[in-house]
């Protein structure tokens, strides 16, 4: 396919959320409205070999370690699918759960659902892991999950990290309207 060579030049012609890189650097996955058919897309780390792999109005599609599955939310549901499309499977049935995040050891999927929660994959159990917060993003270390909280006027933000061992919660940094 032609492209430009000025990003500028691009068109918008469909919708496009958070590109994430495949954990084996292989690939790239992101939801988009391609042809009239909204879904999770992936493209190969050289532009190439773009494919549908879940057709569905999904968000937040999150990566397993071993570059095998996606996670995603779907019907406010956590689902996960193959990354060749095979064996959709939903794996919360909360209701209200989305913004999924694979841990680095693969176990365990964090996602919101008034507060963080996790999925423990094994055992197929949840369990709250704080009160509050939204985006849950895992530390490298697999023992920390780093969320945000916003204020009730939703003019400052605040960054916590949250031990998954205590539920213990540390402030890593506040942003407001007016700055860090």
């Amino acid at each position: 396919c032609d492209s430009p060579t000025n990003p500028t030049e691009l068109q918008e012609s469909y919708v496009h959320y958070r590109a994430v890189w495949s954990p084996d650097s292989t690939a790239i996955v992101f939801v988009a409205r391609i042809n009239d058919i909204q879904g999770i897309y992936a493209v190969d780390t050289s532009g190439s070999n773009l494919r549908l792999v879940y057709a569905g109005d999904t968000g937040g599609p999150t990566w397993s370690p071993d570059s095998k599955w996606l996670a995603f939310s779907q019907g406010l549901s956590i689902w996960k699918v193959r990354v060749n499309g095979d064996s959709a499977t939903r794996l919360t049935t909360n209701g209200v759960d989305v913004r999924p995040s694979w841990s680095r050891y693969g176990k365990t999927i964090a996602f919101v659902l008034t507060g963080i929660w996790l999925l423990d994959i094994a055992k197929d159990s949840t369990s709250q892991l704080i009160g509050l917060g939204d985006f849950p993003s895992w530390h490298p270390n697999g023992t920390e999950v780093v969320m945000m909280a916003t204020s009730g006027s939703g003019t400052v933000s605040y960054f916590y990290a949250v031990r998954t061992d205590s539920g213990n919660a540390r402030l890593i940094f506040t942003v407001s309207a007016a700055g860090v």
